[in-house]
């Protein structure tokens, strides 16, 4: 991967150059590579970020259905006492008429 990159028709100079030359090509080749990593994790963050902004849009949706739950339970709660106090009272009732009917 990091083998240095031939170009056609590259003439050596003495100067070294040449080896110079080779080296920087495979540096930006290297670069490069790296940019297109950067990228595609910059892509995929990207893409979790949509999903985290689809998911929170929904959330004020959310606060109002569990606020309407929680005045149902509420609700509930209270028919559930009246339903029980009548249905405790019956047996009360029943008892204060035999009671009653013994008196007489």
């Amino acid at each position: 991967m990091n083998e240095p990159i031939e170009f056609p028709g590259e003439v050596e100079r003495g100067n070294g150059w040449g080896e110079y030359s080779r080296l920087v090509m495979a540096e930006i080749h290297r670069l490069d590579l790296e940019i297109k990593s950067v990228n595609f994790k910059l892509d995929d963050i990207k893409e979790h970020v949509t999903e985290i902004k689809v998911r929170t849009e929904d959330l004020p949706t959310l606060r109002i259905d569990i606020s309407k739950l929680h005045n149902d339970i509420v609700a509930l709660k209270v028919k559930a006492g009246v339903w029980g106090l009548a249905g405790a009272s019956i047996p009360i009732f029943i008892l204060i008429l035999l009671e009653a009917m013994k008196k007489l």
